[in-house]
């Protein structure tokens, strides 16, 4: 009984329609103590504010919390100062509006704040689903031309690989879509509150080998 080889692949281009917002505070002070206060209520007042904008505190997870000491050299000396991080993550929409506003707030005197945006799809196992359906299917086609070409006919599965395996199944987001944003733009936003995200590329592979007929 023959068997051959083939790998089906699928790939769709989707636009993205939730945000996660990451907000990393960092603050360095002479203590462990006066670096934790500070960077404390600087975390209290940046999801205040955030919460007056609309963003609930169910929105949001911290992802780190940690206070590090780190050793400063001035004039000769070895200085010990410490620095507290905070840092926060929030699921919003992909909407340009409501991250132009937290971006707003950020500017209005968080400087110990950096900024950074990534734009996904919010129902991506259900399109991996599908993504996995249309590779088999792209396997099948592609054996059942090659067994034809030789006079067989495919007439079941030997194996087959969804997933464990490098370059067999892959859904990720494309290396070439610019998925992380940075940016602390200021002035009007007028024209950027218009702007799309990116679209998201997702993309299946699946190995089969097809067992033919005698």
């Amino acid at each position: 009984m023959g068997k051959i080889m083939v790998v089906g692949k699928a790939e769709r281009d989707y636009e993205a329609d939730r945000c996660t917002i990451q907000l990393n505070i960092s603050t360095i002070r002479d203590t462990a103590a006066e670096a934790s206060s500070v960077s404390g209520e600087q975390c209290e007042l940046l999801l205040s504010k955030l919460q007056d904008a609309g963003i609930s505190p169910d929105q949001a997870e911290i992802r780190e919390d940690a206070i590090d000491a780190r050793t400063v050299y001035r004039q000769d000396a070895e200085l010990t100062r410490y620095e507290s991080r905070k840092c926060l993550r929030l699921f919003t929409e992909a909407d340009m509006k409501t991250i132009n506003a937290i971006r707003g707030i950020i500017e209005e005197g968080f400087e110990n704040v950096s900024f950074s945006t990534a734009y996904s799809v919010s129902n991506e196992a259900e399109l991996n689903k599908e993504l996995l359906t249309e590779a088999i299917a792209d396997a099948r086609g592609k054996a059942e031309l090659l067994a034809g070409s030789m006079g067989h006919r495919i007439i079941g599965v030997d194996t087959a690989n969804l997933s464990g395996e490098d370059d067999v199944y892959d859904m990720t987001l494309n290396d070439e879509q610019p998925a992380v944003m940075y940016g602390m733009a200021k002035n009007s936003r007028a024209l950027t509150d218009q702007l799309k995200p990116g679209r998201i590329t997702l993309n299946a592979r699946v190995k089969i080998t097809w067992l033919l007929d005698e």
